[in-house]
């Protein structure tokens, strides 16, 4: 529904690699700003190599899903290619400033859980709506606001305190 949604009903073949790509997608977000960490520390030389190590896993993941399959296993294998990048592309910045992965990976467990939360609402409520033969725009919306909802409903019971502390730092930043 997000494609038709968004490009309408002749994008709809389209959808499915949207959905290969997703993951890939995804990692490049969070991976995006570990470059700061390496600048600020002078460690360019790093963050170029972990740039090479991540382009050259994609295109691997690229090539191999093609040559297995067709443009869609060659979406899947970038998208592998790039979730494997993430691992020493999180953990070499986190080492450069001192931080213990795993403490980090604790500390960012409930926002997993919330993540979790969200991509199983956004689902069910997807599966329900596309049932009811809503349009692709009320299923988007309706799944997007209701997996919206449920993350934050979670990482608030989770950790109030950082959901308070989040909105605290909003409203001091426009007053």
């Amino acid at each position: 529904p997000f494609v038709e949604a968004f490009a309408g009903p002749r994008w709809a073949l389209v959808a499915p690699l949207v959905g290969l790509i997703a993951p890939a997608a995804i990692a490049a977000v969070i991976m995006l700003p570990t470059g700061a960490v390496f600048r600020a520390v002078g460690r360019t030389d790093l963050l170029l190599r972990i740039g090479v190590l991540r382009g050259s896993l994609t295109s691997i993941g690229v090539v191999v899903g093609a040559f297995l399959g067709d443009v869609g296993g060659a979406a899947l294998g970038g998208s592998i290619g790039m979730s494997i990048a993430m691992i020493p592309a999180l953990m070499t910045p986190l080492g450069l400033v001192g931080l213990d992965v795993g403490r980090v990976m604790r500390a960012l467990q409930p926002v997993a859980i919330a993540l979790i939360a969200l991509a199983a609402t956004t689902v069910l409520v997807r599966e329900l709506a596309t049932a009811a033969a809503w349009s692709a725009t009320a299923v988007v919306i309706s799944a997007s606001s209701s997996g919206a909802t449920m993350y934050f409903a979670t990482l608030w019971t989770m950790r109030p305190r950082f959901l308070e502390s989040l909105i605290g730092s909003r409203l001091e930043r426009t007053a």
